[in-house]
């Protein structure tokens, strides 16, 4: 009784009070995670030609696109709802009007789960640019289930295979720009840690043709990135193109958003303090598309702004080489 009255004293709540604020402040600091170091983005990308998938407002690409655009850099916003996005590059043109140095926005459709849509839309980006320096991966969804149009595991085909597709039409424009400029450009791809929950591998056709509810779906589409990423370097060793990928912590975007109900309830209960805001989700692959090759391993897997461990199934050649060409194989009736 005596230790409850001494503190229920004024000074000793005080300090319980102050302690348990520096507890959520420090906390919450944590959970946010590592930002991009402020010296690289105090670069100028002038001139400099970007693409992001998944470019709306309120995920990670849209904060992405925020902070090389007020580099200078010309950024194609790829969305499926041009709409809303010509509406919120408004927004930020508006909002950046003071900024000294800004670049170009450019809002471009494509419909992730429609190859049809992704080999038009890559074809228009190459009649309108004549360069790319930076292409980020960024689109995703998580907890859906279904097949895209051309009858493929959605996860697999707006995950990974749209991607694959993308940068299919697009590898040669960058190969292009790095050697005419004599400069350094990136592939990143936005993975997950989730990429280690993939147990069971359906590496074939017929495998890949059916819907699948379960986490394994979303956590197999993850691990092609990495699987993806690792063949792109393999493949690019020898030019100044650094292949990259990322896992960008747990984010509070709408990612998610086709996640039962009862789920979605309990994730937005834990939202507000253990996960990261857009803004610093991005800052890993912010981080990758400013920081020089040198400081960098090409085909590695990022977290937090540093290389981190990936699973050891990613390693294996044979796999990549299997994804690789199961991927030509769906690809081929678009190319």
């Amino acid at each position: 009784m005596a230790l409850l009255q001494s503190l229920s004293t004024p000074p000793v709540l005080l300090s319980l009070g102050v302690v348990g604020a520096s507890a959520v402040y420090w906390g919450r600091k944590f959970f946010l995670g590592t930002y991009c170091p402020d010296h690289l983005k105090q670069g100028n990308l002038k001139g400099q030609v970007v693409l992001v998938t998944g470019a709306s407002k309120g995920g990670i690409g849209y904060e992405t696109v925020k902070a090389l655009y007020l580099m200078g850099a010309t950024v194609v916003m790829a969305v499926r709802d041009v709409s809303r996005s010509e509406k919120e590059k408004k927004e930020l043109e508006i909002e950046s009007e003071s900024s000294t140095v800004k670049g170009q926005l450019i809002v471009m459709k494509v419909e992730l789960d429609d190859l049809e849509s992704v080999r038009e839309f890559s074809k228009e980006f190459l009649s309108k640019f004549d360069r790319l320096d930076i292409l980020v991966n960024n689109a995703g969804i998580g907890g859906m289930t279904g097949i895209s149009k051309q009858g493929i595991e959605i996860a697999f085909s707006v995950n990974h295979l749209s991607h694959f597709l993308i940068v299919h039409y697009l590898r040669q424009l960058i190969i292009d720009t790095s050697i005419k400029y004599s400069k350094e450009c990136k592939i990143i791809n936005v993975s997950s840690m989730a990429h280690a929950y993939a147990k069971s591998l359906k590496f074939t056709k017929d495998e890949i043709s059916m819907s699948d509810t379960s986490v394994n779906a979303y956590g197999q589409s993850k691990l092609c990135n990495v699987l993806f990423t690792k063949s792109l370097a393999r493949q690019l060793e020898n030019t100044k193109i650094g292949c990259y990928c990322l896992h960008p912590g747990a984010v509070n975007t709408n990612v998610f958003r086709h996640l039962p109900y009862y789920v979605s309830l309990v994730l937005n209960g834990l939202k507000w303090y253990f996960f990261k805001t857009p803004e610093s989700g991005a800052q890993t692959q912010i981080y990758l598309a400013l920081e020089k090759m040198e400081k960098l391993s090409s085909g590695s897997y990022y977290d937090d702004c540093k290389k981190a461990n990936e699973y050891e199934l990613s390693k294996s050649v044979e796999l990549q080489d299997q994804l690789w060409n199961l991927s030509e194989e769906l690809i081929k009736d678009f190319i």
